[in-house]
């Protein structure tokens, strides 16, 4: 799945999101693998930051907007709705992945960190 099968370039583009600091323009079309987590790999996800597990932050710091948009989108669950992450690193998709948490149910993803171990692996270094 790539990137721009997700988001518009408008999306992927918005400063206002953590997503445009962490999508350079050349890997739009990098063909990701989507894969799949479970409740436990979701407890061991942490913000974009990388300073705190992301269920805690959301626990402890997830404002009344931000937790009825969490109960929204799990009453209304997209059980396709793929989420970004960079290494275990939320990038997009908080309260998908919180509604899924509160559901009990699988999140799928891509991993940024897919590209860079591409590159790495890639005969022409």
């Amino acid at each position: 799945m790539k990137l721009i099968e997700l988001y518009t370039n408008a999306e992927i583009r918005d400063e206002s999101e953590a997503l445009s600091h962490f999508v350079p323009m050349d890997d739009l079309d990098f063909d990701f693998t989507v894969k799949t987590m479970n409740i436990s790999q979701i407890e061991d996800l942490l913000t974009w930051r990388g300073d705190m597990f992301l269920v805690a932050s959301m626990r402890d710091h997830a404002t009344p907007e931000q937790i009825d948009l969490i109960n929204s989108m799990a009453n209304d669950f997209d059980p396709d709705r793929c989420v970004v992450i960079d290494n275990g690193r939320v990038i997009d998709g908080y309260h998908h992945i919180m509604a899924a948490y509160q559901l009990n149910e699988t999140v799928r993803y891509i991993d940024m960190n897919d590209v860079y171990t591409e590159v790495r692996m890639s005969p022409e270094l």
